[in-house]
């Protein structure tokens, strides 16, 4: 039923065309999405200051795919597009990988990043999803707590409450 529910709230004129165009130039359009988190983590203010000094690249490109992909497909399709990478970043997807059981290269559920596909799915300005903090991590305790890697690992990467309360 809530399969359902994206499909009734699409834009008007998607196709599966532009569904497995989207995600067939998954590769290019991320690409496009880093050459502008780039920009803007290297924007500057008129007195040489960082407009974005807190402004992670990742996240930035997770909100530039998700607002793209609205403008083609609709915000419910966009983000249930971001919550599928997800899945198969948590690794537990074996038919893609299954000798080893996870998908080859992933990085683990984030909760961050979807907080980003969010503010990308719903068109949420820029500086409305910097100012309540999505372009930050929330993320606690690295891989095997060791504290020279980046914790971007596994079940659960952000804290999902600290999330959501950015959206208050």
């Amino acid at each position: 039923m809530i399969a359902l529910g994206l499909f009734t709230a699409l834009k008007s004129g998607v196709t599966v065309k532009n569904l497995v165009n989207i995600i067939t130039d998954r590769k290019k359009l991320s690409d496009d999405a880093g050459k502008k988190a780039e920009v803007i983590m290297s924007s500057k203010d008129k007195n040489g200051n960082l407009v974005y000094p807190n402004a992670d690249k990742d996240l930035l490109q997770h909100y530039f795919l998700s607002d793209y992909m609205t403008d083609k497909i609709g915000a419910p399709l966009s983000f249930a597009v971001g919550v599928g990478k997800e899945i198969f970043d948590s690794q537990r997807v074996p038919y893609f990988n299954p000798k080893q059981g996870y998908v080859k290269g992933s990085t683990g559920f984030s909760v961050d990043d979807l907080g980003a596909d969010y503010a990308g799915a719903t068109n949420m300005t820029l500086d409305e999803a910097y100012k309540k903090g999505l372009f930050t991590h929330t993320e606690t305790v690295p891989k095997n707590n060791d504290w020279s890697q980046p914790s971007d690992y596994g079940y659960g990467e952000g804290e999902y409450k600290e999330v959501l309360k950015k959206f208050k």
